[in-house]
């Protein structure tokens, strides 16, 4: 085996195991039903976004849903993952396309600012 080959698969198993330990018990629901992933995500776009308020929804699995009327624009924020819903941009991310709940939190502001630039 090449150590270029070596250092990619290492590399790699070095990447699964970090996000791995990122997203550790960050999809696991407390007593309200809210995971942390959740609770971090609306606490950054509240700071990020002026008047954006959240409720929640969902039969099967619990998700927030906030509106940022500046946009004309929607949040959904699921237990691992979040949506973005504007006349302008629609964006979705799944836990598995992202290192860390931060990454992906931050990748949801960058479009939120960018729904409300575009509008």
């Amino acid at each position: 085996m090449s150590l270029s080959l070596l250092r990619k698969l290492q590399e790699s198993i070095g990447s699964r195991r970090f996000r791995k330990q990122a997203w550790l018990g960050q999809d696991q629901p407390d007593a309200d039903g809210v995971t942390p992933f959740q609770r971090a995500a609306v606490a950054a776009l509240q700071d990020e976004f002026a008047g954006v308020s959240f409720s929640s929804a969902g039969s099967k699995e619990l998700y927030l849903r906030g509106e940022l009327p500046s946009a004309n624009a929607t949040f959904f924020v699921y237990k691992d993952g979040a949506q973005l819903q504007a006349h302008t941009a629609d964006f979705r991310a799944e836990r598995w396309d992202y290192e860390s709940p931060s990454a992906l939190i931050k990748e949801l502001l960058n479009h939120g600012r960018a729904a409300l630039r575009s509008n």
